[in-house]
């Protein structure tokens, strides 16, 4: 977890997680579940969007570039998960600021 935090910016996954604590996919989730109290997908997305609140409070860069720097494909998948877990849209958080 502190590995996936210091390294949020760089684009990796749950299988990548999993291979850096030498355990299968499997064995990780089952693990990383009973640590977190959520999968490690949930967590990692969790993570990446509050990387993302950070950034919007800290910069006036365009949402792709956000994206990009809290680990996501780009723009639209950011505004998904971001919705999904805070509730507001990426504009509503930038105007509340």
């Amino acid at each position: 977890m502190a590995y996936a935090v210091e390294h949020i910016t760089e684009p990796f996954d749950v299988d990548g997680l999993a291979r850096r604590a030498l355990m299968s996919r499997r064995t990780f989730d089952r693990h990383f579940r009973e640590v977190a109290g959520m999968s490690a997908t949930q967590w990692l997305l969790q993570q990446r969007v509050f990387h993302a609140q950070r950034l919007l409070k800290e910069s006036d860069e365009p949402i792709d570039d956000i994206a990009r720097k809290a680990g996501f494909a780009n723009g639209i998948a950011l505004r998904r998960y971001f919705h999904r877990f805070l509730g507001m849209t990426l504009l509503q958080y930038r105007v509340q600021g």
